[in-house]
């Protein structure tokens, strides 16, 4: 059966196992989110997808991926592009291919959005050196899968591979803007998201990604990098050695 968006498949879903909105949002969000989301009003974010999944004993995030994300031929074009220039680091490339793919309708939601916010992002930081609209382009970016993201409350939720990419050039622009204990506060949080969904997972759902091998190390290195520069090199060095260890 063909679903106009994911919400129609999680109403179906949960009547089926007669379950009310609010047994189904125990433990996890609340009623209103299940609510928003069965009306196609909002998205669940990869946390919820697992959550959900547990719920009804189902694989939902294969089943989301396959039905209700861009994935057309054009996007895959466009996203396989987007790598290749950073890739190579070249943000005029990166600069032409936003030109290119933001305006054509596989670019106006989910996950393809997303990877146009990003490159948004770091050519405003790499090429123009503004932080500030860098860093309101990771915020637009990481909302599309996390809605009321917020960063204090980073490690409530699980990310996808874009969105993981977002919330760290998000810290390095905290950093550049010299709001340190804003940088710091999101780069320890992801570190302990990906710790708890990806290195030492418990899920059976999650299988973690190369991308989640790197972008960890990465968050190591960056961690150890910023208490460096703040003097506090036993901290620095004991997160360079989890690096190597890893």
């Amino acid at each position: 059966m063909k679903y106009e968006h994911f919400g129609n498949l999680l109403q179906e879903l949960r009547l089926n196992y007669n379950m009310s909105r609010e047994t189904l949002a125990e433990n996890i969000c609340t009623p209103k989110q299940i609510y928003r989301i069965e009306k196609g009003e909002s998205e669940p974010s990869i946390y919820l997808l697992h959550q959900l999944s547990y719920k009804f004993n189902l694989d939902l995030n294969e089943y989301y991926k396959m039905y209700f994300t861009t994935n057309t031929l054009v996007g895959l074009e466009g996203v396989n592009a987007i790598n290749a220039a950073l890739e190579a680091g070249n943000i005029p490339l990166l600069r032409s291919i936003i030109v290119k793919y933001e305006n054509l309708e596989d670019f106006k939601k989910g996950e393809n959005l997303q990877h146009i916010y990003y490159c948004k992002a770091l050519c405003s930081a790499l090429s123009d050196t503004d932080y500030n609209t860098s860093l309101e382009y990771c915020y637009e970016g990481i909302k599309i899968e996390c809605p009321g993201f917020n960063i204090n409350k980073i490690t409530e939720n699980m990310y996808s591979n874009v969105g993981f990419a977002l919330i760290n050039c998000m810290s390095q622009n905290y950093f550049v803007l010299e709001q340190a204990d804003n940088g710091m506060k999101v780069l320890t949080q992801i570190l302990t998201v990906l710790e708890s969904y990806a290195i030492d997972s418990i899920y059976p759902l999650f299988h973690h990604s190369q991308f989640s091998l790197k972008m960890y190390q990465v968050l190591l290195y960056n961690i150890g990098v910023q208490l460096f520069e703040y003097g506090e090199y036993k901290q620095a060095l004991d997160y360079v050695k989890k690096g190597i260890a890893f």
